[in-house]
């Protein structure tokens, strides 16, 4: 019997040991180059990241708060293209033991893609601190709750985010949107990320984009426009005591981050354009601080559609405009943005505080009348009369969303002779002043990890916050397919892979 019982254990441990991670690289790539620093090891199979542009990225991993848990983190690889057509997964390397009891060993590593594309430290940073956000909470949380992530909705956590007794936050059928590992990750990089993976992006408003002569709204999708995946919970910085339950997991204590008043949307209007309306979203100022506002809307059906409207410094406007914006020239030709939209949208604005934490204001729902399609034209310029009356929005309200009736299709709207704009530029004529942001408030104790490695030998990275690019860059079909794709599967946006767990960016 003791034999029997001894293999029994014996067999049970190897099963234990099969899922863990193992930080090896992925076949039918050729190394470009690679740093050890601090029994961590980066490797680079793109020709963007050489040896330099590594320590870079080492200096960035360490600009995320971290603590203990960083040397159980063995390996990061940097691959030039994205196989399963994602920008990061993490390789969790936790074991259950015959006891029932969670081991971590020290092989989790992090894959980031896209390295031929995300060519710089500021462009990497965002899945970066995704994927070590994974990492931190996986361990973290774990080791305080004595729970595995596919428990933590009865966790402390779990009750803190508002998860427990919510069906599409439970079991392995929630998808990514209520995947709590990847809200965890989310709600790391709101308050604990660096200042890269929180940066800004200079969102045109619709009379911006018609004064730059951008034809389209698609723009990439920066932390400004969606600071979580999850928009119907509340964003980290609203949920008290939830940046000190991160802190406390890491061994940190830190005063709470504090908005005195939120923004408040204000209104919706509505004027008379070209076909169809022109709106107008107003809103007030935050209170107890300097903040940075981005307005955003997204369709009650569809809430990971996400629009930026309009990014706002401050001693701007406090104003977005939207729809149908028109304007005629001394040669009386007409140029217009025709954005139009259908069914019922949520209205949140997002205020951004010196420190990077993100607060957001009561949503807000309006109904539209309208299909979408977006242009800009140049027509010629037509009696008043000839232009249509504006459909009437219905009234703001702030009761929860609900599955709104589907509208009947309407009649063809007039054809209308245009042509396409050759102009592109997207540099606007006023330079915006950003707020540059400071890691994390000087009130933290940072546990001296990077004194414990060796020096950096024989380049040191410096510290640089780049300006909001403006590139107008075409990914946000991608991402719309991407969750269309995998949306609607078993486990959502989670993948099974032999090495343990991965979670997707």
């Amino acid at each position: 019997m003791k034999k029997a019982a001894f293999g029994i254990m014996l067999l049970l441990c190897l099963m234990a040991a099969a899922i863990t991670a193992h930080a090896s690289a992925r076949e039918g790539y050729t190394p470009v180059a690679e740093i050890s620093v601090g029994g961590l090891s980066i490797t680079s199979f793109s020709a963007h990241w050489e040896e330099n542009a590594l320590y870079e990225l080492h200096h960035e991993l360490l600009q995320n708060l971290y603590g203990s848990e960083m040397s159980l983190l063995s390996h990061i690889y940097l691959y030039p293209d994205s196989p399963e057509g994602v920008g990061g997964l993490y390789y969790e390397d936790v074991s259950h033991l015959p006891n029932g009891t969670l081991s971590f060993g020290a092989n989790a590593f992090i894959e980031l893609f896209n390295a031929d594309r995300r060519t710089t430290v500021a462009d990497m940073a965002p899945v970066l601190s995704h994927e070590y956000g994974h990492h931190y909470t996986i361990v973290n949380i774990t080791a305080a709750e004595r729970l595995y992530h596919s428990e933590w909705a009865h966790s402390q956590y779990g009750v803190m985010r508002g998860l427990v007794g919510r069906p599409e936050a439970s079991g392995a059928g929630a998808s990514r949107m209520w995947d709590i590992a990847e809200i965890a990750a989310n709600d790391y990089v709101q308050l604990l990320g660096s200042p890269n993976a929180r940066r800004s992006y200079d969102y045109l408003d619709a009379a911006e984009r018609l004064a730059a002569g951008i034809s389209s709204p698609l723009t990439p999708t920066a932390f400004n426009k969606r600071p979580q995946e999850n928009t119907v919970l509340a964003l980290a910085a609203d949920v008290e005591g939830l940046y000190e339950y991160l802190l406390a997991i890491g061994g940190y204590t830190a005063a709470s981050p504090a908005i005195d008043k939120a923004p408040v949307i204000e209104g919706i209007t509505a004027e008379k354009s070209f076909l169809n309306p022109k709106y107008t979203l107003r809103w007030t100022a935050a209170e107890g601080g300097v903040f940075e506002y981005t307005a955003v809307m997204f369709p009650v059906d569809f809430p990971f559609l996400v629009e930026a409207l309009r990014t706002v410094s401050d001693g701007e406007e406090l104003t977005a405009a939207f729809g149908t914006v028109t304007s005629v020239d001394e040669n009386g030709q007409m140029s217009a943005v025709l954005d139009y939209y259908a069914g019922d949208y949520i209205f949140v604005v997002y205020a951004k505080d010196e420190n990077g934490f993100m607060f957001a204001s009561e949503p807000v729902r309006y109904a539209f009348g309208h299909d979408f399609f977006d242009t800009v034209a140049h027509l010629e310029q037509l009696r008043s009369d000839t232009l249509a009356a504006p459909a009437g929005g219905a009234a703001l309200s702030n009761s929860p969303p609900v599955k709104p009736v589907p509208a009947e299709p309407e009649d063809a709207v007039a054809q209308v002779s245009e042509r396409r704009t050759e102009a592109f530029n997207p540099i606007r004529e006023k330079q915006k002043t950003k707020l540059q942001y400071s890691r994390i408030p000087s009130d933290i104790s940072i546990k001296t990890y990077e004194a414990a490695v060796p020096a950096y030998l024989p380049y040191k990275p410096t510290v640089s916050i780049p300006a909001p690019h403006r590139a107008r860059v075409r990914r946000q079909l991608v991402r719309m397919s991407n969750y269309f794709a995998y949306g609607g599967n078993q486990n959502g946006f989670g993948l099974s892979h032999p090495h343990g767990e991965q979670r997707r960016y």
